[in-house]
């Protein structure tokens, strides 16, 4: 009888000789383009990275004291981020084919899935080395570590990595209450940020206790962590028997579909087929009898908590982002533009969650007002909501940003950006189909550069909502508030004019 592991290896034998199977010559090609781009951008990158991270401001904050603890809440949230990336797509990432072929037979799952999951790991944990060893080797080099905790801290790195592997592995299992976990991961790790104690018990805190100093660190968090990575590596076999092949089919469908979006440079499509489904209040009452400004506020607030965990997470970034913001006017290691484009460019896509009503407004642009409401009430009536959500967290990240130094005179320029943000949405939710003009080859010197043409009509949105937030917050510090709010009013007006245009061209 035959076994299931020479099925296994039939199956990949009869696959390699298909008639597209790659030949000797293509494995060439990719191995050649690999060393290329290693040598043109791997490493100028790496050595960028090298050359910052020995700046004095960069260093400083490697060599504080708390630096151990920020490196684990950093750990802590990429685990969060791994299992809310589960719900989209998990370590097992496989084509429908594939899906169908290795999932959809009475092989068990732990045997035919465990190369793509083994596969998923190594880049992972390829990843966090280079990563580690970047920091490491900068530490070890300047005399501020010793060479046995750089090695460690390495090691420590890799181990949680794995770790990192099987947890997204475990949300991608999940069909149902897929919002626990990423939201009790997200909360003990902001619990643990703030409660120092309680890092010791948890694995992002182990990896942060083994931070390279140059006293040396404690070994003994290696030993739980090390442990943790075994128990959670003897788990995947039964968590791969749990993936659902409906699940693994659905996912493979969207990321196929995403891609051959992406590949015409249609990414607003790419992205929408991972739009979170609602999960919640479907009998809730969207359209009520309030008056009329409080009725579309509460019809777009119920809109955006039917997905729960998008709504949340999304609110969450906006503050967090107007706190970077606010740190443009604190006196630090950093130039004050940095922090006030940073935090426009987040808080820009933080929004993007609670500006649904604007599409639904561009849809309506085209057809009669069928409603009893022209184009322009409909924008103005949905920017209600997510211009109060961006007031709501422009005063709370100040208010946070408080102890920190920032003056009560940056309350406005912050303010004015939270609005112009609002308003960036609504110019970016008419932007239409990609002009197919684009996509016309324009060869230069360096070649073909229709792809940079694709990339900023993309984009445009997202880059005049960074420099339009950078040059307000810029304006401010160097002047006065009153300038700021002068930049921010001719900027938004630039914007509603540009927006007034692609509304008549629907």
């Amino acid at each position: 009888m035959t076994s299931v592991t020479d099925r296994l290896k039939n199956t990949r034998g009869i696959y390699r000789t298909r008639g597209m199977a790659r030949t000797g010559k293509d494995i060439g090609f990719a191995v050649y383009i690999v060393a290329m781009v290693t040598l043109l951008l791997v490493f100028p990158v790496l050595s960028w990275t090298v050359l910052l991270l020995v700046e004095p401001s960069v260093f400083s904050v490697l060599t504080a004291p708390r630096a151990g603890h920020m490196a684990g809440v950093v750990c802590g949230l990429m685990l969060a981020a791994a299992t809310t990336a589960g719900q989209v797509g998990g370590p097992v990432a496989l084509s429908p084919f594939f899906v169908t072929l290795l999932a959809g037979t009475d092989v068990p799952r732990d045997q035919t899935l465990r190369r793509p999951f083994i596969a998923t790991t190594i880049i992972v944990a390829l990843g966090a080395l280079v990563i580690s060893l970047l920091l490491s080797g900068v530490l070890v080099f300047t005399g501020a570590s010793s060479f046995l905790a750089g090695l460690v801290f390495v090691l420590a790195c890799v181990a949680f990595s794995v770790l990192f592997a099987v947890v997204w592995l475990a949300n991608q299992c999940m069909t149902t209450w897929t919002w626990v976990l990423p939201t009790v991961l997200l909360g003990v790790t902001v619990l643990t940020a703030v409660v120092d104690p309680l890092m010791v018990y948890m694995p992002w805190g182990w990896v942060g206790g083994l931070w390279p100093t140059e006293t040396g660190s404690p070994l003994w968090p290696l030993i739980p962590l090390g442990i943790t990575t075994v128990i959670g590596g003897v788990c995947v076999p039964r968590m791969l028997n749990a993936l659902q092949g409906e699940r693994l089919r659905e996912q493979g469908q969207q990321w196929r579909s995403a891609s051959t979006a992406a590949e015409a440079g249609d990414f607003a499509t790419a992205f929408a087929g991972f739009r979170a489904k609602p999960s919640l209040g479907r009998r809730w009452t969207a359209v009520s009898r309030s008056p009329l400004f409080a009725r579309f506020f509460l019809r777009d607030l119920i809109g955006a908590m039917r997905t729960p965990v998008r709504c949340l997470a999304g609110v969450g970034f906006l503050i967090f982002a107007y706190w970077v913001t606010a740190l443009a006017f604190v006196s630090g290691p950093w130039p004050g533009w940095l922090p006030a484009g940073i935090g426009a460019a987040l808080g820009y896509l933080a929004l993007g969650v609670l500006c649904d009503g604007f599409r639904h407004a561009a849809e309506a642009a085209g057809s009669p007002p069928l409603y009893g409401y022209t184009t322009a009430q409909l924008y103005l009536l949905h920017s209600l909501f997510p211009l109060a959500l961006s007031l709501v967290g422009a005063v709370i990240g100040i208010a946070l940003a408080a102890h920190k130094g920032v003056p009560v005179g940056s309350v406005g320029s912050v303010v004015a950006v939270a609005v112009l943000l609002v308003v960036v949405h609504a110019y970016d939710s008419a932007k239409g189909p990609l002009p197919m003009s684009l996509l016309t080859p324009a060869p230069s010197p360096v070649g073909d550069t229709s792809g940079l043409a694709v990339l900023s009509w993309q984009a445009d949105a997202l880059l005049i909502a960074t420099i339009a937030g950078t040059v307000v917050i810029s304006v401010t510090t160097t002047e006065t508030v009153f300038h700021g709010l002068l930049v921010a009013v001719l900027a938004a007006g630039f914007v509603l004019i540009r927006l007034r245009r692609r509304l008549a061209g629907l």
